[in-house]
């Protein structure tokens, strides 16, 4: 039993390298032992959750017995890597209702010490606007730790104890962070406690990859290419997210032309592609991030006459842009100046990203649902 002010506050328990590098020591040495439970007294309750052995092994992606399985592998191999070893993006389950288990456990005090500073000032001041438009900085500070700042927050709603000021501004900090999540109207509540009473975050549905049919030859090519090519760079990006199925990218390409290099045995198709991610949470669907971007789609041919998808050949940035336009098009310059002027005005491929999430939206039974813009005008789609 630990007995620790600075690893329980407010009913979160901070794990810290220590503890876990423990549990990882022990599933190498005892055999039999599924679960490591550690318990936490901070003299109002005992908090405890277990380490699993398979959450452990996952993360090594190894079987942890296996590094005992000598004395030279466990000293010389197995502890200096416990002790280099980044346990940031491992999220720990708990089963105790009582307590949240969080991986940071410097969070609750960068979140504190950034909240005496915004409550610092001005003193003749009853309103917390007044409070974060003096300390915009300290505010900002708070959001960019996102939900690790989130959960913290909502931890020390969930205690009852923050009350006044404090409340009114982590509210705002917590609804910020949450943003589409956010389930309670404004203007349904009267104090951050009745806010939080109110609170069940909305989760993000999951989505089914995109696809899409069609009769032509040509984008039969090009749409599996830029599909398989953008859902491989979200699985790059995404690698330390929980979820991966709550995005899905939807793409929209102007086809220019294509040119074959009977030499090289290899074809080229020429497009400029709108790409999209999208989150859907209840009926609202948030696109989060999206890029235009002309390209060079390149297919081998077999000796069948068949075509094998090769690579994407990316216009590249700032000077480079054009340049790069004109040697991967080559020597299609009519293409290539195509691709330039299309780039100045490229609505028709905007208005194909409207229709293929529309039919997107319906392939996969989605109805009632609306885009919110960046303004946050809500558009209907199905």
């Amino acid at each position: 039993l630990i007995k620790s002010k600075e690893l329980i506050s407010n009913g979160v328990v901070a794990v810290t390298d220590k503890m876990l590098i423990n549990a990882t020591v022990i599933f190498s040495l005892i055999d039999n032992v599924d679960n490591v439970i550690f318990a936490f007294d901070d003299g109002r309750g005992v908090y405890s959750f277990p380490f699993n052995r398979d959450l452990l092994n996952d993360l090594f992606d190894k079987d942890l017995r296996e590094y005992s399985s000598s004395i030279k592998v466990f000293k010389e191999e197995f502890i200096p890597m416990l002790e280099r070893k980044d346990w940031s993006s491992l999220r720990i389950p708990t089963d105790s209702n009582e307590s949240t288990v969080s991986i940071n456990p410097e969070i609750g005090n960068k979140v504190e010490e950034k909240l005496e500073i915004i409550m610092s000032s001005p003193r003749d001041s009853s309103s917390p606007a007044a409070y974060i438009k003096a300390h915009q900085d300290e505010y900002e500070d708070i959001i960019k730790m996102g939900d690790d700042a989130l959960e913290y927050m909502l931890s020390l709603f969930e205690s009852g104890e923050e009350k006044g000021l404090k409340a009114h501004i982590m509210m705002e900090l917590c609804i910020e962070i949450l943003e589409d999540r956010n389930n309670v109207e404004e203007g349904s509540y009267n104090s951050p406690e009745e806010w939080y009473a109110k609170l069940s975050p909305y989760t993000a549905t999951k989505l089914p990859p995109f696809s899409f049919t069609s009769q032509d030859k040509i984008e039969q090519m090009v749409y599996p290419a830029l599909i398989e090519e953008y859902s491989n760079n979200k699985k790059i990006n995404k690698s330390n997210e929980n979820n991966k199925d709550d995005v899905v990218n939807i793409v929209a390409p102007h086809i220019f032309g294509t040119y074959e290099l009977e030499k090289e045995n290899e074809l080229k198709i020429f497009a400029t592609v709108y790409d999209s991610e999208f989150k859907l949470y209840e009926k609202k669907l948030i696109q989060e991030g999206a890029g235009v971007i002309p390209v060079a789609i390149v297919y081998t041919k077999n000796d069948d006459g068949t075509y094998k998808f090769k690579k994407i050949i990316r216009a590249m940035d700032g000077s480079y842009f054009q340049k790069s336009i004109e040697k991967f098009c080559e020597p299609r310059d009519d293409i290539a100046r195509a691709m330039m002027k299309h780039y100045g005005d490229y609505g028709d491929i905007i208005e194909l990203m409207k229709k293929n999430t529309i039919n997107y939206l319906k392939m996969n039974g989605f109805d009632g649902v609306s885009l919110k813009r960046y303004n946050g005008e809500l558009i209907p789609l199905t």
